[in-house]
């Protein structure tokens, strides 16, 4: 696709408080080979002036909200934007070239899919790639795919149909922390989805993502997925699918809570919400204690022998 002209895509950049990665976000944007895309930056509260960063960029508008968390700013660029095409890029991350193009070439071919979902890369503070195993093609139905776990790493991997997004209620901002996993199982559990391999996004990893706070993310996805049963109980192969993602996100983000509470009782100055976090975890995950419990009193032999 030529980069002449504009694109039929509108990119929504929700923004608290990362004034400093912001512009690249913005650049990425404005970048693309498809074209010049309609971009609009939801400024959620950030204490940080966000406004001089925009408004170097001719076109760009800004939306200013008090904070109401990620998905209600995504909501709020939503609503607003013109476009029939909308992607979500994070302020602290940021498109590949190729971005929209791929993912309009995609839906080209695929007219009944709501979105399509390429790939991601991980990039360290300073914007340079870091060492990451990429996902392994997802096969066979979407919906199950997404009830095991959440392949979609970030949303800027996905380019959607507004009215699409529109019909379904667009992000829930109730959820705290996987309004954006939500998301995807509504919107494949009515919608086809077209899957492609090209990387289109990449995910900034620093102190900040609110993917580090494991016990936040554990609940959150039980959560959502929790949500889903009405829809699942009554198909045998959704509700394996549905057991499976209970297992894995249990395991996956109750290891990490381990994680926090062994580091909180090292460093001996969050102890009382290390065991705040141990009385979640256990209520969430108990096999991740027992586990831990097993491994520490093993190791404990160990050392007598």
């Amino acid at each position: 696709m030529s980069g002449n002209g504009e694109a039929p895509v509108s990119v929504v950049i929700p923004c608290y408080n990362q004034a400093k990665y912001l512009p690249e976000a913005i650049d990425s944007a404005l970048a693309q080979d498809a074209g010049r895309p309609e971009v609009i930056v939801v400024d959620d509260g950030s204490r940080e002036p966000i406004a001089p960063l925009v408004t170097r960029y001719a076109g760009v508008r800004l939306i200013r909200q008090p904070n109401a968390g990620v998905a209600a700013a995504r909501n709020a660029g939503l609503r607003l934007s013109s476009r029939p095409y909308v992607v979500f890029l994070d302020a602290d991350d940021r498109l590949t070239r190729q971005a929209l193009g791929m993912g309009l070439a995609a839906l080209e071919t695929r007219p009944e899919a709501a979105g399509a979902v390429g790939l991601c890369r991980v990039i360290g503070l300073d914007g340079q790639p870091r060492p990451f195993r990429q996902q392994p093609p997802i096969e066979g139905d979407v919906y199950a795919a997404l009830l095991r776990s959440n392949f979609v790493w970030m949303p800027a991997e996905g380019l959607y149909r507004r009215d699409a997004l529109l019909r379904i209620g667009g992000f829930d901002p109730s959820e705290p922390a996987a309004a954006d996993y939500d998301l995807y199982l509504r919107l494949a559990r009515e919608h086809p989805l077209a899957l492609h391999r090209e990387v289109v996004a990449e995910y900034r990893l620093h102190d900040g993502n609110m993917s580090a706070d494991g016990l936040l993310m554990m609940r959150s996805t039980l959560h959502v997925l929790a949500r889903q049963w009405p829809h699942v109980r009554r198909r045998p192969e959704y509700r394996a699918a549905y057991a499976e993602g209970r297992r894995f996100w249990r395991r996956f983000y109750g290891d990490r809570v381990v994680e926090e509470i062994r580091s909180s009782f090292r460093t001996g100055g969050q102890r009382r919400r290390a065991f705040a976090w141990a009385l979640a975890l256990l209520r969430h995950h108990p096999a991740a204690v027992v586990l831990h419990l097993f491994r520490k009193a093993r190791n404990s032999l160990r050392v007598r022998a």
